[in-house]
């Protein structure tokens, strides 16, 4: 599951240095007039739960450290028990990421507040090129696959707070 998390990593026979914290994520409500207030509340703080759950999935990958009582604040369900599951494989196997910063573009496209619970979708273009595998400091083999993934998450309302419950593939989006 990690490899997943790490698709598209680059390894280079240079010394690796700190990840780059000079791009950093953007995100869009896609909020305009014609919608009503509720749903841009709502699309508002599902993307701050997105990129809180993202933020931390870098800060786990950098360190080789986690956390799993601090991604309870912003992941749920089964979202949580996969990434925790491969933030904790990547800390027994000492691995982490060196090299260009992860980024993420989330876009909102749907809001369902009838739901029960009250559900928003959103759109990602994850980009992990330029980053570099380690193991136990070492340089580590490149995995396969596409550098910029396209993702969609689903994010749930729990009493009053917003989780990240899901997150997979969109095969039929691209980035």
């Amino acid at each position: 599951m990690l490899l997943l998390i790490l698709a598209g990593c680059t390894s280079t026979s240079k010394a690796p240095h700190p990840l780059s914290s000079s791009t950093t994520p953007t995100a869009s409500a896609s909020a305009s007039p014609s919608i009503p207030a509720d749903q841009a509340e709502a699309a508002t703080k599902a993307l701050a739960a997105y990129n809180a759950y993202r933020e931390y999935q870098v800060k786990a990958m950098t360190s080789g450290h986690y956390d799993e009582k601090v991604m309870m604040g912003f992941t749920g369900g089964t979202e949580l028990g996969r990434v925790g599951h491969a933030l904790h494989v990547q800390e027994s196997d000492g691995l982490t990421i060196t090299g260009r910063r992860p980024t993420w573009s989330p876009t909102v496209t749907s809001v369902d507040l009838a739901a029960v619970p009250p559900v928003v979708v959103i759109h990602d273009c994850y980009d992990t090129s330029g980053m570099t595998l380690l193991i136990h400091g070492k340089p580590g083999p490149t995995p396969s696959g596409a550098p910029r993934s396209a993702l969609i998450a689903q994010v749930e309302q729990v009493s009053g707070k917003w989780y990240v419950f899901q997150v997979a593939d969109a095969p039929d989006k691209t980035c």
